[in-house]
């Protein structure tokens, strides 16, 4: 997996930087908040896990697309946040400070695609995507929570 760190202006905050290839294995809250920068994705073989309480923050016009299987099992006291870079309440990532303001359609979606696409998503909070999620597939994918 491609990881770069992320200092804000001031050196005061980190985030893993998820730089446009594929994803798979498992995104830990000790290394959270991962921001995606360019559109990427998780390969039809291989599976993307995301821990509970976890924050992924996406630019703009930036999606993740799932041909494997993505696991996104959050709890309910550790909510998985999907969400726009200019999301503060969930933490300062881009440094400004609150100067910017997230909206409806800053970032494109989770998408399925493909005949291996399957996942969970369960106690996630999905903010700020044009299409909280597009599917594919006739099966596989469970939701909840």
């Amino acid at each position: 997996m491609n990881k770069k760190l992320l200092f804000s202006l001031l050196g005061l905050l980190f985030a893993t930087i998820a730089h446009p290839s594929s994803y798979y294995g498992t995104w830990t809250l000790a290394g959270h908040p991962y921001v995606i920068t360019e559109d990427s994705y998780v390969p039809s073989t291989l599976t993307l896990t995301i821990e509970p309480g976890v924050v992924v923050k996406f630019a703009a016009n930036t999606s993740l697309t799932v041909y494997g299987t993505l696991n996104a099992v959050g709890t309910e006291s550790g909510t998985i946040t999907f969400t726009s870079l200019k999301d503060d309440i969930v933490g300062d990532t881009n440094g400004d400070e609150g100067a910017t303001s997230p909206a409806a359609g800053d970032w494109k979606m989770i998408k399925f695609s493909g005949s291996n696409a399957k996942g969970t998503i369960s106690y996630c909070d999905i903010g700020y995507a044009k299409s909280k999620m597009y599917q594919k597939i006739k099966e596989g994918l469970k939701g909840g929570g």
